[in-house]
């Protein structure tokens, strides 16, 4: 699997001028509200290791999805209203999957890709839900993709949590 993102930032204890320990912990900070202690530099990075392999697992999730939403985009709807603002959806889900891709290094990384992950899943709901309007028909493949975009959006807000 190729990597997409990665957390690469956390803090080390602090220790004062005269050698007293401010805290004892190495921290790591999530976007979804979190902020996670661990009392080694192995630990840390273990974590770090594993909330990296979870989001790239939902990367991944993402751009399949993008693609599905795409394929099913061009095979049913042809013009009207619904065709731009269908289309202007699956652009902006696109070009947060590029922002995902391109810009998530550097000192605000881990922000950008929880705020990345989180447009993309959106915009691919509303996607989905104009699609829901225009074909009847296809109601239940569209259930399943809404259903997937779901699970998706409770497994970003659940990094950290089984980790710790």
């Amino acid at each position: 699997m190729i990597t997409i993102c990665k957390i690469d930032k956390y803090n080390t204890p602090r220790i004062q001028k005269r050698g007293y320990i401010i805290d004892n912990y190495y921290s790591v900070w999530l976007p979804n509200d979190k902020t996670l202690y661990f009392k080694s530099k192995r630990k840390t990075q273990d974590f770090i290791r594993k909330a990296n392999k979870e989001i790239n697992l939902i990367a991944h999730e993402l751009i399949n999805n993008q693609t599905e939403i795409e394929n099913l985009f061009w095979k049913k709807v042809q013009s009207g209203i619904l065709y731009r603002n269908v289309q202007e959806e699956i652009n902006e889900s696109a070009i947060s999957l590029t922002r995902l891709i391109t810009h998530t290094k550097g000192p605000n990384g881990t922000y950008f890709i929880f705020k990345f992950l989180n447009q993309t899943v959106e915009n691919q709901k509303k996607a989905l839900l104009l699609l829901s309007e225009y074909e009847i028909h296809y109601s239940r493949n569209l259930e399943v993709m809404l259903n997937k975009n779901e699970s998706i959006k409770e497994q970003i807000s659940n990094i950290g949590n089984k980790t710790t």
